[in-house]
């Protein structure tokens, strides 16, 4: 037994040279070490976690390893070669780049304004404010002498715009708006336009053997007429700024130019047939009130907007400051023939010497808008939405507010008397005016 034990142990012997002279691992702090060929033993600690590694056979420094954070790795001694770190390989020479993204432009980190371009087409089933009048418009006067007085409370109760208002009912219309975001950037542009078709209301009245006190003649019969058209319509361009970009929620300031247009015109005509002077005796009367209003306005905003997977909604409210440019444009005529000669003669019922001819006016306005939408995404850049407008505006020129209900029978021969009363006189009297309604609306974005 003893004799096995020191068997054992002289062979650990002879063979401690050998296993001495085999290469030993290196234990590296962060990346491996290139030995020389020889055995290496870990040295001791320099400073901080700077460590290196020394050759067996020599006692030579290999590699030496800063890992201070502070300083990072330190040089290599003269001589030996750096450990380069690991990178991965570069593409051969000529290749083709990673493809872009779908859509082919990134947004600007943060944007939450992709996609880059939209457009929109409304239908708009709208009502417009009613048009006012001055008060009845078929005036009854004292008939000559030889006709019935009784006809005067028929013509009466038949009188037109007595204790009403001009009523344009439902109008249809379209809108269509344009934007973008500008680059990868925040700000984009918008422009958008609508037109609303042109709205209509009126009356008549016709009678027999009755005297209007604006037909000098006893009449057999006599019809008059009023009737008016509105039309509105307007444009704006807007620059845009997200204020709150994301893909839920986002704000998005407004601010630009706004035009609004409205031309209405009011006509009011009388015929009358009369053979009780002797000779046949036929007249005809017009009158024609126009009004053109241009209103100019810069226009800030702002737009909210909410996304909630495939259902979105957004508001807008704007308010346009500037100032509406009214025009209003008076003309009459009376037409008579009589035995077949034909005379005509400046001036009609309300429109006469006094107050015919173009005049304008330049007042200060304001216009506030308000649009909610609530839409359905079918595809990411496909939408359609329904929604609510309402538009105002403070100051505009109506036809009915030109009028002076006044009928100077001095004046029927077509000239301006010589003394007063000269009415009916010009009138500029502004009033407001709003338009609202429900819109239908398609949009597709790119």
């Amino acid at each position: 037994m003893r004799t096995r034990i020191w068997g054992a142990l002289a062979g650990l012997l002879a063979a401690a040279p050998w296993a001495y002279a085999q290469p030993r691992p290196v234990v590296t702090l962060g990346r491996p070490v290139v030995t020389l060929g020889g055995p290496v033993a870990l040295g001791t600690p320099d400073s901080g976690l700077t460590r290196t590694a020394y050759s067996a056979a020599d006692n030579q420094p290999i590699v030496r390893m800063a890992m201070d954070p502070l300083t990072g790795p330190a040089a290599p001694p003269p001589g030996v070669a750096p450990v380069v770190p690991y990178a991965p390989p570069l593409p051969p020479a000529g290749a083709l780049p990673p493809p872009p993204p779908p859509g082919g432009v990134l947004p600007a980190p943060g944007c939450g304004c992709s996609p880059r371009v939209w457009a929109s087409a409304d239908y708009l089933l709208w009502w417009i404010k009613d048009g006012p009048l001055p008060g009845p418009l078929v005036p009854v006067g004292t008939p000559p002498a030889g006709i019935n007085p009784a006809a005067l409370s028929q013509l009466s109760a038949l009188a037109v715009g007595g204790g009403r208002t001009l009523n344009y009912g439902t109008l249809n219309g379209l809108r269509f708006t344009v934007g973008g975001w500008i680059g990868g950037s925040n700000i984009g542009v918008e422009g958008s336009a609508f037109l609303l078709e042109r709205g209509a209301d009126g009356a008549s009245v016709n009678a027999t053997a009755q005297q209007f006190a604006f037909i000098p003649i006893p009449t057999d019969a006599a019809a008059v007429s009023v009737s008016s058209n509105s039309r509105l319509w307007g444009a704006e361009i807007n620059g845009l700024y997200h204020l709150v970009p994301g893909d839920t929620f986002d704000v998005a300031v407004i601010g630009g130019f706004r035009y609004l247009n409205l031309q209405e015109n009011l006509n009011l005509t009388a015929g009358a047939v009369s053979g009780q002077l002797g000779v046949p005796v036929s007249a005809y009367i017009s009158d024609r009130f126009q009004t053109y209003n241009n209103f100019y306005g810069l226009q800030p905003g702002i737009r909210a907007s909410f996304h909630y997977g495939k259902v979105s909604a957004d508001a807008t409210f704007k308010l346009a400051f500037g100032w509406t440019s009214e025009t209003s444009n008076v003309n009459g005529v009376k037409v008579a023939v009589a035995d077949g000669a034909v005379t005509s003669l400046r001036g009609g019922i309300y429109a006469q010497p006094t107050n015919i001819g173009r005049r304008t006016s330049d007042e200060f306005a304001v216009l506030p808008e308000f649009t909610f939408n609530v839409g359905y995404n079918f595809t990411p850049n496909f939408r359609v939405y329904v929604g609510y407008n309402f538009l105002y505006i403070s100051e505009v020129l109506r036809p009915g507010r030109t009028i002076d209900p006044v009928v100077n029978v001095s004046q029927l021969g077509g000239t301006v008397p010589g003394a007063p009363p000269f009415r009916p006189a010009p009138q500029l009297n502004g009033t407001d005016f709003w338009a609202q309604g429900i819109n239908f609306g398609v949009q597709y974005k790119f």
